[in-house]
C-alpha cells in the first residue's frame, strides 16, 4: 500500500514537472514573438504615418498580426525541434 502511494506521488511529480516545462516554453515563445512584433509595429505605424501624413488605421495592422503569427509559428517550430532532439 505504501509503495503504491509513493509510486503515484512520483508519477504526479513527473507530470507536474512536464506541465511546468510546457508552460515555460509557451511563455518564452510568446515573449519572443511579442518582442519581434513590438518593433515591427513601431516601425510600421511610424512609416504609415510618414507616408500618409495623417493618422489612420490600415494595412500596417494586418502586417503586425501577420508578423506575430509568423514569428510565433517559427519560434514554436524551433522549440519543437529542440524538444524532439532532446535539447530541452
Amino acid at each position: 500500500m505504501l509503495k503504491k502511494s509513493f509510486t503515484s506521488l512520483r508519477t504526479a511529480g513527473k507530470a507536474i514537472k512536464k506541465a511546468t516545462g510546457a508552460v515555460l516554453i509557451i511563455l518564452m515563445e510568446l515573449f519572443y514573438s511579442l518582442g519581434i512584433t513590438y518593433f515591427v509595429a513601431r516601425w510600421a505605424i511610424a512609416y504609415a504615418y510618414a507616408v500618409r501624413g495623417y493618422e489612420a488605421y490600415g494595412g500596417e495592422y494586418i502586417l503586425i498580426l501577420m508578423t506575430f503569427g509568423f514569428s510565433f509559428g517559427s519560434i514554436h517550430a524551433f522549440f519543437r525541434s529542440l524538444r524532439e532532439e532532446g535539447c530541452l
